[in-house]
């Protein structure tokens, strides 16, 4: 987690916390960009600040419980997952399959169409066969 290591951060801190009771707008965009993910460390930082700090006003305790909560899941995570080979296969067997399914279907759907224009063109020539022989 973040922690305050000297007298510029602590002065970053003050700061920040000054602006935050000013800029409520500020926070609300913090926490949509961190949820989105979007967020810069900087950004988180500032969030942690404010969070753990005791100026949390009463109306952001369910804001503060849930970006804790996350924050420090987030930081338990290891950067690196390792993927079984065996689920890596699985993955790459189902999205073939999808794919083959998905140009079978487009094939469909062509047989259908040409179907469809060669029963109209053998409605019109019969039709036109049938007015020909009754005049």
């Amino acid at each position: 987690m973040y922690e305050l290591h000297c007298r510029e951060d602590v002065r970053k801190y003050e700061n920040y916390l000054k602006s935050m009771k000013m800029d409520r707008n500020k926070l609300k965009r913090l926490l949509e960009a961190f949820y989105d993910g979007t967020a810069t460390l900087e950004d988180e930082q500032n969030l942690y600040l404010y969070f753990t700090s005791a100026n949390v006003s009463e109306e952001l305790e369910a804001e503060k419980r849930v970006f804790l909560s996350l924050y420090n899941y987030y930081l338990s995570i290891d950067d690196e997952v390792e993927v079984p080979s065996s689920l890596n296969n699985k993955l790459d067997s189902l999205i073939d399959n999808l794919s083959e399914r998905e140009r079978s279907r487009k094939r469909k759907i062509s047989l259908v169409r040409i179907s469809a224009i060669a029963a109209s063109f053998l409605i019109l020539i019969s039709v036109g066969v049938f007015v020909l022989n009754n005049r």
